[in-house]
């Protein structure tokens, strides 16, 4: 791994004196010629630098003077003849664990130069190299090309205008113009005056009129209604071969023919009420659109389309695909224009029926399901249900379902795959590989089912528990978790405890970390609990990033309770966690 010097000078001065001690045999002569021979004092001497230069800049020091650098190398070589370690293994590979000799050797070179300014002598500081000379300035550049030609200079202005000439002949007398419009009232097939009479039957008057091939007819208005009746029942063609029928907002169109009836473009339907294929249907107003089946409408609505007749000459062809979409959003040009969103497409069931003395319906329920009486998809019946690659997940085998299970579902260690009961998330599987449990913020509990051997009373749980607290300037005990056993299980609780200065104080600085791990028996009878006899125990040694900042843990039992403090330096003030997981048998 690379390794950036914070001061090069501190380094390669720790690194040169570590690498001098472990390398001069002490009172015997140096006779080795080999350097790869000195390939194990280079890596312990590159990591011991590492971690002399971090000590450094972690104290804030400045630059060392001269006297500064050859203290340091000095003071490594000196701690370090006759003190090579072999063989080369962890620990003598991590930096850190030289920390608090680097301390103690940064310490012995400081004083030295408190010393030196205490008596007022002033060393330099340990010599920079000086920088390079400026170089010689280039040659002029070659002279660029001539310029383009400039453009044509501004057109005259206008002469004098000339005289008048002479009056021309009379010409001869146009003739007689067109009659004018009609007045007055209008009759026949008309209604109104003149000149702008309106079609009778198109104003409210009873009648009929017919579109003409090959025009475009418009209602125009608001609130007119359109009423078609086929004179010759299902497949009446209402138009040939019309340019366009269409129907502005607010107009509507309905079909009064129990047989049915469609508009035709002389190629194909654009709406069909029987059944049959729709080719198109679009509704363009400028006001909320609906397409709306009245309440004489008691029989299930379906939108569909039907398959492909059987075929015997091969594989049979995949259907159409039907995507129902909400308008895109707008896009917009110009700098700093968003664009717009893309319209919401709402599903919804029907709202429920009120009644007027006894119990109100049900709201409808929206669902995905295979075939009319297939497998359930996505259901939503007052909880999220979702069925998976099961023959009948209509009946709740296999599927996820979300919510607070309060429509009928009574989740089992075999019907479900993932069930929420409002309280609790639960995952399983029909082999019974386990599930989980998700409950407080401060509490997550994992259950695992994945015994195949007897189980009598052992519970198979394990707890991940979080505590915190933060002690100010303070080394008295404090609380930092209160964990409630269940009754009649015994458990082991291993604590990993993290804490982090937030001010400095002598030796720490704001962030310095202090970490160690403990483990806790205890047993709970009958709801009280004791704990293990050795009580709670360190594992192994603890870690800190300056030997300053000290935190440690004790523990206390009353009733079913474990209480853990921690003890930290009164130094600064500290925040402290723990993470504490607790195997119950």
């Amino acid at each position: 791994m690379s390794y950036t010097p914070s001061n090069v000078f501190v380094y390669a001065a720790a690194q040169a004196g570590a690498m001098a001690g472990m390398g001069l045999p002490g009172s015997a002569a140096i006779t080795d010629p080999n350097s790869s021979d000195y390939a194990t004092l280079s890596a312990v001497a590159g990591v011991f630098a590492q971690e002399f230069d971090t000590q450094w800049q972690a104290l804030s020091l400045p630059h060392p003077s001269i006297y500064g650098a050859a203290a340091i190398q000095n003071a490594c070589t000196g701690y370090w003849i006759g003190h090579a370690p072999s063989p080369l293994i962890y620990p003598f590979t991590v930096a850190g664990t030289y920390a608090l000799d680097c301390l103690a050797l940064i310490a012995l070179v400081v004083e030295g130069e408190t010393f030196n300014a205490s008596q007022g002598t002033i060393l330099p500081a340990a010599a920079s190299g000086t920088t390079g000379g400026t170089g010689a300035t280039g040659g002029t550049g070659a002279t660029g090309g001539t310029g383009a030609t400039g453009g044509t200079g501004a057109t005259g202005g206008t002469g004098a205008t000339g005289g008048t000439g002479a009056t021309g002949g009379t010409g001869a007398t146009g003739g007689t113009g067109a009659t004018g419009p009609s007045t007055g009232t209008a009759g026949g097939d008309l209604a109104g005056t003149y000149p702008n009479p309106a079609v009778a039957q198109a104003t409210g008057t009873a009648g009929t009129f017919t579109v003409l091939a090959g025009t475009t007819s418009w209602l125009t208005g608001a609130q007119q209604y359109l009423t078609i009746t086929p004179n010759g029942g299902a497949g009446s063609v209402l138009a040939t071969s019309p340019a366009a029928i269409t129907f502005n907002a607010h107009n509507n169109i309905s079909f009064n023919s129990t047989a049915g009836g469609y508009i035709w473009t002389g190629s194909t339907y654009i709406f069909e009420n029987a059944a049959g294929t729709v080719s198109a249907l679009t509704i363009n107003p400028n006001v909320t659109t609906q397409l709306l089946f009245g309440n004489t409408v008691t029989t299930a609505v379906t939108i569909s389309q039907s398959a492909l007749a059987s075929t015997s000459a091969g594989n049979g062809t995949t259907g159409v695909p039907m995507t129902i979409q909400a308008q895109p959003g707008q896009a917009a040009t110009g700098a700093g224009n968003n664009g717009g969103n893309g319209g919401l497409l709402s599903l919804q069931g029907g709202p429920l029926g009120t009644s007027g003395s006894s119990t109100a319906g049900q709201i409808g329920n929206v669902e995905s399901r295979f075939g009319a009486n297939g497998q359930h998809l996505f259901y939503s019946n007052g909880f999220l249900q979702v069925a998976i690659g099961l023959t009948n997940a209509a009946s709740g085998n296999g599927g996820i379902y979300l919510g607070n299970g309060a429509a009928g579902f009574t989740p089992t260690n075999a019907n479900y795959a993932m069930s929420s009961d409002g309280v609790n998330l639960l995952l399983n599987t029909q082999s019974n590989l386990g599930s989980i449990f998700l409950n407080t913020l401060t509490t997550t509990r994992w259950k695992f089912s994945i015994s195949a051997l007897t189980i009598n009373s052992q519970t198979m749980r394990n707890d991940s528990v979080f505590g915190t607290c933060e002690t100010v300037s303070s080394a008295a005990a404090t609380v930092i978790l209160n964990y409630t056993t269940l009754a009649n299980t015994g458990g082991l609780i291993t604590v990993v405890l993290v804490s982090r200065a937030t001010t400095a104080g002598t030796g720490i600085a704001a962030g310095d970390t202090a970490t160690a791990t403990y483990v806790l028996a205890y047993k709970n009878v009958a709801g009280t609990v004791t704990l293990s006899t050795a009580g709670i125990t360190l594992v192994g040694a603890g870690q800190t990033t300056a030997a300053a900042l000290t935190s440690a843990l004790t523990a206390s039992a009353a009733t079913n309770i474990v209480t853990l403090n921690v003890t930290n330096t009164n130094l600064c003030t500290v925040d402290s966690q723990v993470l504490a997981s607790v195997v119950i048998c």
